[in-house]
This record gives C-alpha cells, structure tokens and sequence, in this order.
C-alpha cells in the first residue's frame, strides 16, 4: 500500500533535519607542531623593546598566530603582562619567550629563553581565527620542573592581540585568581615534560576536560597566584604544582612549548550543508507546503 503524501512529506522533513543537525555537530581534529610550522618569526631581537608576532601554520584554513608575553613579577607580585620576543628553536623543541622589556639584557642564554617563571611569568598567546577546542599540549625541551597553566579567552571577539590581553596581570583583580581580563582558567598541569627533566619531545598530554572553545588561548609557566587545582600529565606524575618566581636561587619552571591538538567545527562553527541534505529538506517542505494547499481546498 502507497504511504500517503502527507506522511512521505513528514517523514522527509524529519530525516533531513535530523541529517543537517549532525553535519552541524560533527567535529574535525587537528594538530600543529610550532616548531615545524613557525617559518615567520625570523632571528633573535637585537635591541631592546623588540617584540613580534609568528604564523604557525593554518587550522581549517585560518593563519594559527602566536606571541610572546610577561610579568615582571619581580617589581611586583601582581604585574601586568607585556608582549616581548617569541621565538622557534625548531620541530623537536618548540617555542620559547625572550625578554625585550626593562632594564636588563635580551635573554639570549640557556634556560632563561624558554618560557618560565624565573622572576619574569612567561606565556605564549595563540590566535587561530576561530573558536577551537584544545584537548592535548606538548612541551619539546624542558629544565628543572615543567608546571604550565591554560587560560581561554572568553571576551568579545577580536584579532587583536592587544586587546585580547588588555587587563590581564598574575592573579587577576584580586590577585589570587588567574589572570584577570577576559580570560578563564582552563587547567594547572604538572610536570608538562615528561618524563620530568627529559630533554626529548614527549608525548602530547590531556587538557581541558571541560571542552571550552575559544579562539585565543594562553599557555604560561605556573603561578600560585592563579589559583585552582593542579593535574598530573600523566599516571607517574606528581599532581603537586610549585612556582618560585620571585627567586633565582630555587628551582623554577622552563619549557619550551611545542605542540597543540584539538578540535574545531560542530558547535564551534557553523558548517555548510551537503547538497544531498539541501535536496532532501527541499523535498520535504515542498511536500509539506503541497499537503497543506490541499488541505485548504478540501475545505474552501
């Protein structure tokens, strides 16, 4: 027995709705090794005050851009963050921070041109010109402890870098809470390079178990100010997280960041439908559209 045309019409309007929801849903991974893909920066500052941006590749065809930043936490335990110097040693280390700004030197020496919290807090800022999902980090190169925190941007949107980080200092407002501006906490991680002290690439470890999209993200060496909670990279790492940025003589945190992982699409972007679901909504409202005009003359 043929189904009637209203039930057909139904029946072909559900199913496509229902086809177009998953294509909107569905995700694609990624992953970038800054190392390799860093091609832009170029060679060390040679004067103080220098600072530069690097294009590291492309995530779902935008320029992945990143930079460098500090805090002068030495002048103060609360300071404001600054763009300075990043820079590329290469595909098996990644990327690490040179001081531009103050009163010294150009970091040029090993393992203060990493990113660290040896007096100054270092990170690296990421743009990847649309919301992303961060799942796994890499650190390539690391000296004495490796504890790196993870920040999304949540502000309104925007290109620019300086603006993204407008406002943001250690500790936030209160200076005991991440490092205010628009920015969140995403995770405090410990021992990022693993095994800790290992000078090989490692392998990528988990992050953000809350699945928070942003377009900017901040990876910095770690910061007790920042509050939270501290994870372990892996089953034999310690979930303890330290920081003893105001000194020179305690161990500290040095790493050099080198790998991101994720994923973008699904509710992060809007995707566009496949023909194949474009027809079979178009039958369906065409269905649906002739049933009612029939309804209609039956009771004219």
């Amino acid at each position: 027995m043929t189904a009637p045309l209203g039930f057909v019409a139904r029946a072909a309007l559900v199913s496509a709705l229902s086809l177009a929801g998953s294509l909107a849903m569905a995700q694609t991974n990624f992953s970038l090794n800054l190392g390799n893909t860093c091609t832009d920066i170029g060679a060390s500052p040679t004067t103080m005050g220098q600072k530069n941006t690097g294009t590291c590749g492309t995530v779902d065809g935008f320029a992945t851009k990143v930079t460098g930043w500090a805090a002068d936490t030495t002048a103060s335990a609360t300071a404001s963050f600054t763009q300075q110097w990043v820079q590329n040693y290469g595909s098996g280390s990644g990327l690490g921070v040179k001081l531009t700004s103050g009163t010294g030197a150009i970091e040029t020496t090993s393992p203060d041109h990493a990113v660290d919290n040896n007096q100054q807090l270092e990170g690296v800022l990421l743009y990847f010109g649309q919301a992303i999902t961060l799942k796994q980090l890499a650190v390539g190169w690391a000296s004495a402890d490796s504890d790196l925190s993870l920040f999304a941007y949540t502000g309104s949107a925007t290109s620019s870098a300086t603006t993204a980080m407008s406002g943001t200092k250690v500790g936030g407002a209160t200076g005991t809470s991440g490092i205010g501006g628009s920015w969140a906490l995403v995770g405090n991680y410990a021992n990022a390079d693993n095994p800790n002290g290992s000078t090989t690439t490692d392998t990528p470890f988990g992050v953000n178990a809350g699945n928070v999209s942003s377009s900017w993200w901040f990876v910095s060496a770690y910061n007790s100010k920042f509050g939270g909670s501290c994870t372990g990279t892996d089953g034999n790492a310690s979930t303890s997280c330290s920081n003893t940025n105001n000194t020179t003589s305690s161990p500290t945190d040095f790493f050099k960041f080198l790998s991101v992982a994720g994923t973008y699409g699904g509710g992060n972007t809007q995707q566009t439908p496949e023909p194949a679901s474009i027809a079979l909504v178009s039958m369906g409202l065409i269905g649906a559209l002739g049933l009612r005009r029939r309804r209609n003359a039956t009771h004219a």
